[in-house]
């Protein structure tokens, strides 16, 4: 039996059992109760295989979890351990654990009996991290009293009468193997109604959290944030989103006081399941919304483990910024791109702890460089050492890595793309990002039949989006399901109607159903557009075809030669249709560096190319890379 002063070391680390602790160097590091259980354990038998059940039964006992949260204790020992490359905490796949150092365990000697001096009570009574202590709350009660003093108390009462209780529960539902939950929008309820993009970033903050539990299908933040807040029909979400909960609230932000309304509702009676109104200043934001999102879990009886936040008004000042930097990115407006950029840099500049506004500025130079200026040189470096700072900092996050990974790409670094992707890959298996990645490798290395699963996932997590939806139906068409692409693909256009592609995708699905007046019709009033032109070439009239054809020979670029191309085999003429790809393959080839046109993935995609794929000619075409 393991004494109960015993103290592990093993490299820069100490594990006190006596004290609860994990130093690193002297410094305290911060673990959840669980997560430091499971460390404990695996110190206590180093360089030994422990199977996962092993684990759940020594932590867990009778409670019954799944493996997700042993899965979430891991993934937050590797983070406390800096532990990103899993040299100390190894995965056995399909098996369990091994914590591979070399562990020294030692007992202090025993100390006499001593009357104890006020600060050794103190210190022998501490609360365990993550709780409150008794002696703060009569401190919150005088702070909440002051605040009630100044000028916004008037308003503060005002509209108190219009809130629901601080608390309310009632029991979830049974718990069940795909629970789901969308958080909507938050309501902007400031006396200004200015801070609607803090509204929104606190919900999405909140939704990032809540996707970090092993037992909750969290929808994306493109579909859970469709619906306008305020006017919400919860039958309607209900319906679209296919979720069991939703999550909506209000904010009301006044100088530096924040009141946030949360409540919980059960999709399938449509009844309340548990609410909570939150009073905190503007530096406790960080930690408000990890509560928020615990308090949650905890409604629904699902797991969650959250590492400690920040309430430094630096912190507070820098995630401020960040959530107006996400609003202007998101918005895409003129000037927004501009704006977010120095939003982003300004927060890292006050918290450069910041992991999320470190990978959002990469993501801003990545933007600039590919949509705005096509120089995919632009701030490539600046995109790496910001990419690598994020990392640093929090090696789980998952949009870091797949970031970092399409850097790669860039860069031409196909092994170190690979790895930057399976990082992502398993620190953040349920990010549609990560799997819409996931689903665009499959494409890449011929595993279409994977490829359209994981991008049906991708739908599954963010139904309302006409991106991944229009990926879907474009991998059904590659696969030759015509029927079931094009109800993708109407749905996608039913999403984002005003975009002429998706007329020009419900086309080509008629077009390859042999509903040639159907695709004809179909086609979007979009004379310049290379697509629709290759369209006309097939299902119009000689004439008009003849015009189309010949502005996709004049045009020279890449993609006409391969429109060219899947016209000569979609008609059946074989030589041609190599012709016309070798010469876009020299084009590509002649300037690598632009990133407009993905022969590879278009290669792979191609319904029209699938009567080549026997062709020993077909082989040479291929040029397989990992691709983010």
């Amino acid at each position: 039996m393991e004494p109960e002063h015993t103290i592990y070391s093993f490299g820069a680390f100490t594990l006190d059992v006596a004290r609860g602790t994990l130093n690193r160097d002297g410094v305290e590091s911060r673990l959840r109760p669980k997560a430091y259980a499971v460390l404990r354990y695996l110190v206590a038998h180093p360089g030994r295989l422990v199977r996962k059940q092993e684990l759940l039964d020594a932590v867990w006992g009778s409670t019954v979890v799944t493996e997700g949260s042993l899965t979430q204790c891991v993934i937050e020992i590797r983070r406390a351990l800096g532990d990103a490359e899993q040299r100390l905490l190894r995965t056995v796949p399909r098996q369990g654990f091994l914590f591979d150092a070399a562990v020294t365990a030692t007992t202090p000697p025993s100390q006499p009996p001593a009357t104890n001096s006020p600060a050794e009570v103190r210190a022998a009574t501490r609360v365990p991290a993550g709780q409150p202590s008794l002696p703060l709350r009569p401190l919150a009660t005088a702070l909440f009293g002051l605040l009630l003093l100044s000028g916004f108390a008037s308003w503060f009462i005002a509209h108190r009468a219009a809130d629901p209780a601080p608390e309310t529960a009632t029991a979830p539902r049974a718990a069940t193997s795909a629970r789901s939950i969308a958080v909507l929008r938050f309501l902007d309820l400031s006396p200004l109604g200015d801070q609607a993009y803090f509204a929104d970033g606190l919900a999405e903050e909140i939704l990032h959290l809540l996707a970090q539990s092993p037992d909750l299908k969290v929808i994306a933040r493109s579909s859970s944030f469709a619906f306008e807040p305020g006017s919400v029909d919860l039958g309607t979400v209900a319906e679209q989103l296919d979720v069991d909960y939703v999550l909506e609230g209000s904010v009301r932000r006044a100088a530096e006081q924040l009141r946030i309304t949360v409540q919980l509702i059960d999709t399938s009676t449509l009844s309340h399941v548990w609410s909570r109104t939150y009073d905190r200043t503007l530096s406790r934001v960080l930690e408000v919304q990890g509560e928020v999102a615990a308090d949650v879990a905890s409604a629904l009886a699902v797991s969650l483990e959250l590492p400690p936040a920040s309430t430094s008004p630096e912190g507070a000042a820098a995630q401020d910024l960040y959530l107006l930097g996400r609003h202007l990115f998101l918005r895409r407006g003129p000037g927004d791109l501009d704006a977010a950029e120095r939003h982003f840099q300004r927060a890292v500049q006050l918290d450069p702890q910041h992991a999320r506004a470190w990978t959002a500025l990469a993501g801003v130079y990545h933007v600039r460089a590919l949509d705005v200026l096509h120089d995919p040189e632009y701030r490539l470096e600046e995109q790496r050492a910001a990419l690598e700072r994020a990392l640093t900092i929090d090696p789980m996050l998952g949009e870091a890595h797949v970031r970092l990974a399409r850097y790669f790409v860039l860069k031409g670094d196909t092994a170190a793309a690979a790895e930057a992707f399976e990082r992502a890959k398993q620190v953040a298996p349920g990010d549609p990002l990560v799997i819409a990645s996931l689903a665009h490798q499959a494409l890449l290395d011929g595993r279409l039949d994977t490829a359209i699963e994981l991008a049906d996932r991708v739908v599954e997590l963010d139904p309302l989006s006409a991106v991944y939806r229009g990926n879907l139906g474009h991998l059904l068409l590659a696969a030759g399901r015509f029927e079931v692409a094009l109800a993708q693909l109407r749905r996608t256009q039913a999403l984002s109607p005003d975009q002429s592609e998706r007329g020009i995708d419900i086309a080509l699905a008629l077009l390859l159903l042999g509903r040639d007046e159907e695709a004809r019709a179909a086609i979007p009033d979009a004379p310049a557009n290379p697509r629709a032109d290759q369209l006309r070439a097939l299902v119009a009239a000689p004439a008009p075809a003849s015009v189309a054809y010949d502005r996709l020979q004049a045009c020279g670029s890449a993609q006409c030669h391969f429109l060219l191309a899947e016209i000569a085999a979609h008609r059946g003429d074989a030589d041609t249709a190599f012709e016309w790809l070798a010469t876009a393959r020299r084009i590509v080839a002649a300037d690598a560096s632009r990133a407009d046109f993905d022969l590879t993935a278009e290669l792979a995609i191609s319904p029209f190319l699938r009567s080549l794929h026997q062709d020993p000619r077909w082989k040479a075409l291929r040029v397989d890379r990992p691709m983010p």
